[in-house]
């Protein structure tokens, strides 16, 4: 029983993970499940950094355009 979901879950990341269907080892499989993880944490890293410069950019371009009201 425990295998059997062990197995299950293995499969699970199999079909999840890019290239995992591919594999055939439990290591490989695990081993793709990895770096697709280290993958989605980085690329997070970067969108984040990328929201956070882009809203500054906004607030920025905002004050901006408030200070030119003032003088209407």
């Amino acid at each position: 029983r425990s295998r059997a979901r062990v197995n299950g879950g293995i499969g699970q990341l199999a079909r999840i993970v890019p290239g995992g269907s591919e594999e055939r080892s439990l290591a490989a499989i695990v081993s793709r499940a990895a770096q697709y993880i280290q993958y989605l944490e980085e690329n997070e890293a970067r969108m984040t950094e990328l929201m956070t410069l882009e809203r500054l950019l906004r607030d920025d371009e905002i004050e901006r355009l408030k200070a030119q009201l003032k003088y209407y």
